[in-house]
């Protein structure tokens, strides 16, 4: 591309960010000069697009204070830069920062929750999963299916099937009885 005469712009870079993000073995080799790169053009922290993407890259690669480094330094930031950010702490094992993150967040949406709840599931710190539930709930903030699904799976490890039979009602309730992975969850936390 480059040696004809085209020079990258922001899809460019988001898409080979994307790349080095889903091979992280040759993502540690060739995102750093990308974002050298990128920084060069003014393209990694001008652009929240771009900024995102190489806090991803770098969070899959296991470089997530590199990450922290990209997210402080974005001229702006959006729900996915905070968002992608907070997932890559919970990947990495970081979840004290991932809840900090979290508690500095503006407006925090469905997404959001979403993250941190999945999150403590995916780590198998299920009561902190449902006390976080807990606190969405009190915040208004109405869950979607891939939070409930995360709650109904500590649910059923954690064996609280009170609250389990609590959340079936809550689903009759928010008209999510006819999704079918939500269903499939239930038989699961039941059987």
């Amino acid at each position: 591309m480059r040696r004809a005469g085209v020079e990258p712009n922001h899809i460019t870079f988001v898409t080979i960010f994307s790349g080095c993000a889903h091979f992280p073995a040759k993502g540690v080799l060739f995102g750093p000069p990308l974002h050298a790169y990128a920084w060069k053009l003014g393209l990694d922290t001008n652009t929240v697009m771009v900024g995102t993407a190489v806090i991803d890259m770098y969070a899959k690669c296991g470089g997530v204070d590199f990450s922290r480094l990209v997210f402080d330094g974005l001229d702006m930031k959006n729900s996915m830069s905070w968002n992608t950010m907070m997932d890559g702490y919970m990947k990495n094992g970081k979840v004290d920062n991932a809840v900090e993150l979290f508690e500095q967040m503006p407006p925090r949406g469905a997404v959001s929750w979403m993250v941190l709840i999945g999150g403590f599931v995916k780590k198998g710190q299920f009561e902190q999963a449902l006390e976080w539930f807990r606190e969405m709930q009190l915040s208004g903030v109405e869950p979607g299916y891939v939070t409930i699904i995360a709650v109904i799976a500590a649910c059923a490890d954690l064996g609280t099937l009170g609250l389990g039979l609590w959340i079936n009602r809550f689903l009759v309730k928010q008209n999510f009885r006819d999704n079918i992975r939500i269903s499939n969850s239930l038989i699961d936390m039941y059987s």
